[in-house]
């Protein structure tokens, strides 16, 4: 919710966590769909953070299926750039090949992970997160420099999203930030890992029949009037496809446990690292909440160059998933 909702701004004008529809709705659908893809990425040993991109792509073609966003446009407005074959072309692009792969899925993994990493070992960081996933977890200038980057664009849509409204920016932001702070300290408290999320059989068939009747109730009952003819769906279904199979022909990844500790020659980023960065983002908004004709113009060149960016970002995230 914080990464996918807040840094949009989507459920921050309801405060989500005392709106009934966001309990009941959004959260669990973020949540079963994380549960879901990254234990498909654990059962097939796709857990490189290419894969997780591909993973998260078809995680964000639910925009299809429950809101109609691929098809529609965003809610209330109509495709903004038109469409192709029926799919919505900007919104395709930001939604499906950035927003949720980076930021509804890949951020909450290595989030989590920098979370179970805290004040643990060498020894126990390399049993209790994936190995392959350390050097995104540690604090070289790339990564800061790609989070911050994330923290402005987050900041752009928060603060547009909200109405420049600085009382609500700052309740959905630091509302949610409190809330991973609560439940982070008390999941600290216990031994947890990233294995914690995988599922034994019965949690993996509960959260698949989960999402199939979501899928179905919503796809019939929300906006119905935005269920489009048969070459969207068809393409859409085709998209799946072709996701499919360049996550099958991406080679597995063999997580073997590192024989030294060089990887932890710099320190990985830690609880404190994702306060200062929250507050970062925070601060952030808020400053662009009191310019808003500045905000506006920002936000209106960075979601256009994610737009045209979209394209080369899955490009590059297949070609090293392919790799391998």
């Amino acid at each position: 919710m914080f990464f996918a909702e807040i840094f949009s701004g989507a459920s921050a004008t309801r405060l989500w966590f005392i709106d009934p529809w966001s309990l009941i709705v959004t959260w669990p659908l973020y949540f079963a769909h994380t549960l879901f893809f990254l234990n498909l990425a654990f059962r097939t040993k796709r857990t490189s953070l290419h894969q997780l991109y591909l993973w998260g792509m078809l995680f964000a073609l639910y925009e299809s299926w429950i809101t109609k966003v691929l098809w529609a446009g965003y809610f209330g407005q109509t495709p903004i750039l038109g469409t192709i074959g029926g799919i919505a072309i900007l919104e395709f692009s930001v939604l499906v090949f950035f927003w949720h792969p980076v930021l509804a899925f890949i951020m909450p993994i290595m989030t989590f992970q920098v979370f179970v990493s805290e004040n643990k070992s060498p020894e126990q960081i390399n049993r209790e997160i994936l190995p392959n996933h350390t050097k995104y977890l540690i604090p070289k200038k790339r990564n800061k420099l790609f989070l911050i980057l994330l923290i402005v664009i987050g900041s752009l849509f928060l603060s547009l999203n909200t109405g420049y409204n600085i009382p609500l920016a700052i309740g959905a932001s630091l509302g949610t930030v409190a809330l991973i702070v609560l439940f982070a300290k008390l999941a600290q408290k216990q031994s947890f890992s990233i294995y914690s999320l995988q599922l034994g059989k019965t949690g993996f068939i509960v959260v698949t029949v989960y999402l199939v009747i979501l899928y179905i109730v919503t796809f019939f009952i929300l906006l119905p009037e935005r269920i489009p003819g048969f070459l969207p769906i068809i393409l859409t279904v085709l998209i799946y496809l072709v996701i499919i199979l360049l996550v099958k022909f991406s080679k597995p990844i063999i997580d073997e446990l590192p024989v030294d500790d060089s990887n932890f020659k710099e320190r990985l980023f830690n609880f404190r690292d994702f306060l200062k960065y929250s507050g970062l983002f925070i601060g952030l908004t808020v400053i662009l909440c009191i310019v808003p004709p500045v905000a506006i113009i920002i936000t209106f060149v960075v979601n256009f160059a994610i737009f045209l960016l979209g394209p080369v970002i899955f490009i590059y995230m297949t070609y090293r998933a392919l790799r391998g």
